[in-house]
């Protein structure tokens, strides 16, 4: 050991200082035992209670929907409110994505939610459903219908509310989607994917685009110049066959 190296109880009695050790600890440990007595009595004397529940991000979404789920909450003591079960009973939800509750001193607890953003919307057998970026299918809100491009299709039958789109099928569809707005296209009515996963693309206009199922930034880039050309030549454009680039069609409008 070096000379001048720092030792634990140096100039105290052997022992001294391990015992004075012990004495921190153990009094620490009865400070601790202390405060939670102190804590469980005040718990039983006077509990605080829920009194508050803050909504956030319902924007789509009713606060009486959420609130029939929510509500069990208020009068449950603040620190051991059962928030668990609430939060998942709400993620079930199919418009939900995520669920977050947090509590506030101290009577308070605030429920964020995040609702799913529809990217397209098509008809089911139960009606009209929603489709998110990751593919899920929900219901519809109360009120107008977002605007977004409905899908069709032999490959979408059998879609129902709660299930998923196959993640090859969305892949596509939002790739289009992307693309067309990329080429700054008007914006796309219809979406329709067939039996072999092609894509048709609706727009304004109205245009029908056959793209099939590759190379959609290019065709869709593609698309864009050749609407301009032909329209730049008086040549009112109704279809464009992009499926193979080798030879792309159009048909005229007929009058």
């Amino acid at each position: 050991m070096s000379k001048g190296a720092y030792q634990p109880g140096c100039g105290l009695p052997p022992g001294e200082y391990e015992s004075r050790q012990a004495e921190r600890r153990l009094g620490r440990f009865c400070l601790q035992v202390a405060l939670v007595g102190f804590l469980c009595g005040l718990y039983a004397a006077q509990p605080v209670l829920v009194r508050r529940l803050r909504l956030q991000g319902c924007r789509t979404l009713s606060e009486a929907t959420v609130r029939q789920y929510t509500d069990v909450l208020l009068g449950q003591h603040w620190a051991v409110a059962r928030t668990r079960p609430v939060q998942r009973r709400l993620q079930a939800l199919p418009g939900i994505k995520d669920v977050r509750l947090r509590r506030w001193p101290f009577q308070e607890i605030t429920v964020s939610i995040t609702e799913r953003k529809p990217r397209a919307m098509l008809s089911s057998r139960t009606g009209l459903l929603l489709v998110d970026d990751e593919g899920v299918l929900f219901e519809p809100p109360d009120g107008p219908l977002p605007k977004c491009p409905a899908l069709s299709g032999k490959r979408l039958e059998g879609a129902r509310l709660g299930g998923r789109l196959e993640a090859e099928d969305l892949g596509r569809v939002l790739d289009c989607l992307r693309s067309a707005q990329e080429a700054e296209l008007p914006a796309p009515s219809r979406v329709v994917l067939d039996g072999n996963g092609g894509l048709t693309l609706y727009t304004a206009g109205p245009l029908c685009i056959h793209l099939g199922r590759q190379d959609l930034q290019e065709k869709l880039l593609l698309a864009k110049y050749a609407v301009e050309s032909l329209r730049a030549q008086r040549k009112p454009v109704a279809s464009l066959d992009l499926r193979t680039l080798d030879c792309p069609t159009w048909s005229p409008h007929l009058s």
